[in-house]
Parts: structure tokens; sequence; C-alpha cells
């Protein structure tokens, strides 16, 4: 699944803002930020297992005084109260999953840290600039693990950006240490650090998720990414939300496995590629009714379509139910053993685009 470990700074009152608009882009990102946590999100919010203790030992934890204070000081009372930013910090703070619960690993000290390009100098409070680094430093050593990781980033940035880090690990917590070797270890990689996780939307990263897949979860966000893709090709300025609802069926993920739809598969970015086009709704792929006649769902009245995937030799394609304007994708099979999964009530995975913008 697709992780992103929020930098400890970004919880800090005072946060790196230098001004009105600084603070209030920062305010946004957690509230952003907050949205992820909603049970639809296909994408997993992470952070430290220290963040409180590294929070309120540097007396920089957000507490309602300490909000209001900072916000007042912004001239931004008009736009943020802060009380609804005290339940955003403690939403990420209290229902956010731990590093050690689902990362393995936590940087908690390094030595020669450098980043291209540079974090910026100057920036207060001081004392969480080492958070920051260490967050930087925890990413690129989970990047070695697995290519799912990025920043919930605190650093004053407009647009997401990526950073090449190079810093000597010095000290490790968590049960999968062994996996980055004994400090001092040297962890040279590049991380993203967002602003926005739709700066980073586009056809590659989907086809990378798509590859990396291992739950419902993240074929989700790969066909709204590339569909999104698609999309802009026929109108630039699409949005998510332009995008058609769907969810992905029960029984989808096995069938893409069993017809080497996933992971490196002989069809996978094809398969990804047409279901795409289909929420984008381009008109490129022909749709075409599933049995004659059509084959219509008991418990929902949804009704089957199908549509190909390949041509010649297996002939792949893969089905699909619709009820009302929410697709839900049932399977891939080969079209001469032609069969359309019926699921069950209210297993399919779906999320909401709104999540992502």
């Amino acid at each position: 699944m697709e992780s992103i470990w929020i930098d400890t700074a970004l919880l800090s009152i005072p946060n790196y803002a230098v001004d009105e608009e600084v603070a209030q882009s920062l305010f946004d990102r957690v509230t952003f930020f907050e949205t992820l946590l909603s049970g639809d999100s296909p994408v997993r919010l992470v952070v430290s297992d220290y963040a409180e203790t590294d929070l309120w030992q540097n007396q920089c934890g957000p507490g309602f005084q300490e909000i209001k204070d900072f916000v007042d000081l912004m001239n931004l009372g008009a736009v943020f109260s802060a009380n609804d930013l005290l339940k955003s910090y403690n939403a990420i703070l209290t229902r956010a999953h731990r590093a050690s619960d689902v990362a393995g690993i936590e940087v908690r000290g390094f030595s020669a840290f450098e980043s291209s390009p540079p974090i910026p100098r100057g920036m207060a409070p001081v004392a969480m600039l080492k958070f920051t680094k260490l967050a930087f430093a925890s990413v690129a050593a989970l990047r070695f693990i697995e290519d799912s990781w990025h920043l919930g980033s605190a650093l004053p940035l407009s647009v997401s950006e990526r950073f090449e880090i190079v810093t000597t690990i010095e000290e490790i917590t968590g049960a999968a240490c062994d996996k980055i070797g004994v400090p001092p270890v040297k962890i040279i990689n590049s991380v993203i650090a967002l602003a926005r996780y739709s700066d980073i939307i586009s056809a590659e990263e989907a086809l990378r998720i798509w590859r990396n897949a291992t739950a419902s979860s993240d074929l989700y966000l790969a066909i709204s990414m590339m569909a999104l893709e698609a999309r802009r090709g026929m109108y630039p300025d699409a949005t998510l939300n332009d995008l058609l609802q769907f969810k992905i069926g029960p029984a989808f993920f096995e069938s893409l496995v069993a017809n080497q739809c996933a992971k490196g598969g002989r069809f996978s970015e094809q398969v990804l590629s047409r279901c795409s086009h289909v929420i984008a709704d381009t008109g490129r792929v022909v749709i075409g009714e599933y049995g004659k006649p059509q084959v219509v769902r008991k418990f929902d009245g949804a009704s089957g379509h199908r549509f190909h995937v390949s041509s010649g030799g297996v002939g792949l394609r893969a089905m699909f139910w619709q009820s009302g304007d929410v697709i839900e994708f049932a399977n891939v099979g080969p079209k001469f053993e032609l069969v359309i999964e019926f699921g069950n009530h209210g297993c399919a995975i779906g999320a909401s685009n709104r999540c992502l913008c």
C-alpha cells in the first residue's frame, strides 16, 4: 500500500512558516493529510513512534493555546479556527499508523546529512530541523525495502519536490532493521517531499503502483492516476473528480494474477490502460453487454458489461458491473471460458478521489 510518512515538524507549532502565506499553506497541508485518514482513502498515513515526545519536549506541541497564538500571529484568525486545527492535528497523531506497526524501521540518529536541493537555511523552530532530517532519512531507508514511501513534507514548498538524500544512519529502531544493516550505514536515495498528493499523479507512477500492488486499494489508486492522465489528454484541466466513480470487486485482483495482468505480467500494462480509459470515459474502449440477454446482478440490480483487453491468442476480456453511475471491475478472463464474478454485497473496494486532490 502507498504510504506517506508525516514529518514530525509539520505537526509543530510554530511550524516553518515565515509569513502569512506560508503559514496558510502549511495549515492547509495538515488538513489535507487529515482527509487521508478516512476509511476510504487508498493511501496510508504514518507518523513517528516518538512524535508526541519530540514535539512536546521541544516546546512545539500543537496545543489549543499554542495554535491560537500562532494563528493570531500570522493574521489568519479569519481563515482558520484554532479549535478546528487542533482537531486536525489530534486526528493525525491519534489515528495515523505508527512507524513500528507498518514501516518496521525508524531512523533515530544520523551523521553527515546532505540533500539536493539543500534544506533551506535559517528555518525555525531550529529544534524541528533534526526531526525533518530524521524523517527524510527514515523514508530514504524505507525506499530501499519498497518504493511505495513518500514524505509528507513540513518544508515551505509550493509543489512537491524530489530530494536526493545522502546520510549515514547511526541509530535505527524497528523489527526490520536487519534489512538496512548494522549502523553505521550510509544511505543514498531519493525522496519525494509531498506538498499535495496530486502533484505526483502520472502514468509512470500509476504503472509503478499497479506492478507493485498487493491489495485492491493499490489497483484503485493506479487506475485513478492513469485515468486522470487519459482524461487530461482530452481536457487538460480535468481533475480526479471528473472521472467516473468505480470500485474494485473482490475477485478482480486474483483474476489479474491468474491471467498475467498483475506485477510484470504480459498483459499488465494493457489491462491498466484499458480500465483507465473506461473510467476516464474517453470513448476509446468499445464496451459490450455481458450475456444475451444482459446479465443483471440480483442483490443491487447492476448490469454486466465486458470489453477486450487483448485480441488473438488467449483473447482476454475484462468484465464489470454498472449500477447507476458506479462501475465495479469484476474480473479478467479468457474469451473461451468467459464468466463474470458476481461478488458479494458490500465487498467491493472503493475510495473517494477527494482524498487525493
